[in-house]
């Protein structure tokens, strides 16, 4: 028997309107995820400037060789300006201590969405009251 015969054989069992449609649904399924699949990935870099990056200079101007200053936190910051690729945001050092401990209005509601609900940090004791309950 050829393998065309045996799947005519598998396919004539389905007998009955809805049991016909059966196979046919099967294989719509792995269609149905390849296309999901290739539509999540289809341009994965076409959006990243709107993914917002901060970036802090706190680079010192150094002395190279020969007595030539070198800028480099300036010149890096003027690339990433003209680069256009990311949401850059050039903040100071607070800005960005507040923004990673989610003191923005952005990162806060991010990490409201995101923690575990009814979780707590741990609780934090002085060392003056740990000294003082042991003796």
């Amino acid at each position: 028997m050829t393998a065309v015969r045996l799947a005519w054989l598998e396919l004539r069992r389905f007998r009955g309107p809805l049991r016909r449609l059966v196979p046919l649904l099967l294989c719509l399924i792995p269609l149905l995820y390849g296309a999901m699949y290739l539509w999540a990935n289809w341009d994965p870099y076409g959006k990243t400037d709107r993914i917002p990056v901060a970036v802090v200079d706190l680079d010192r101007p150094a002395v190279a060789e020969g007595g030539r200053p070198v800028d480099a936190g300036a010149q890096l910051v003027e690339q990433l300006k003209a680069s256009g690729t990311f949401g850059w945001q050039f903040v100071d050092a607070g800005t960005a201590d507040a923004g990673l401990r989610g003191a923005g209005t952005r990162s806060r509601s991010r990490s409201r969405r995101t923690s575990a609900p009814g979780w707590r940090p741990p609780p934090t004791r002085s060392r003056s009251r740990a000294a003082s309950c042991c003796g």
